[in-house]
């Protein structure tokens, strides 16, 4: 499923976690979160054994762990591969944004593509 979005967003809380995502209102998604640890080696309890977190839509549908794959394919636009199934929406996921994504969200989507493909 493709899906556009006007921006993505990366904030970093106090907690030491990064958060990358897209609003997406009015369609099926409505909106796709990444939570990344600081650290590329994070304690196994952070994550419940996991180097991320992913939520698509709502809470109910996040997942630690529950991306099969993420690939960066230019400043516009990104495709995920979800490791568990959302009602009425595809395993993978692409979004497209209107304004180039910066320069930290482009850094932390290029982390969670590494983090993501050493964990196969």
């Amino acid at each position: 499923m493709e899906f556009e979005a006007e921006t993505a967003i990366c904030e970093r809380d106090e907690g030491g976690f990064f958060q990358v995502g897209w609003a997406l209102p009015g369609n099926e998604a409505e909106y796709i979160l990444i939570t990344l640890p600081e650290t590329d080696d994070p304690a196994d309890d952070e994550f419940f054994g996991h180097n991320h977190y992913v939520e698509v839509r709502d809470q109910a549908y996040g997942r630690y762990g529950g991306l099969a794959g993420l690939t960066v394919l230019n400043r516009h636009q990104v495709t995920l591969r979800l490791n568990y199934e959302i009602p009425d929406l595809d395993a993978e996921i692409s979004v497209a944004t209107g304004v180039p994504m910066s320069g930290e969200v482009l850094a932390q989507l290029r982390r969670a593509e590494a983090l993501v493909g050493r964990a196969d």
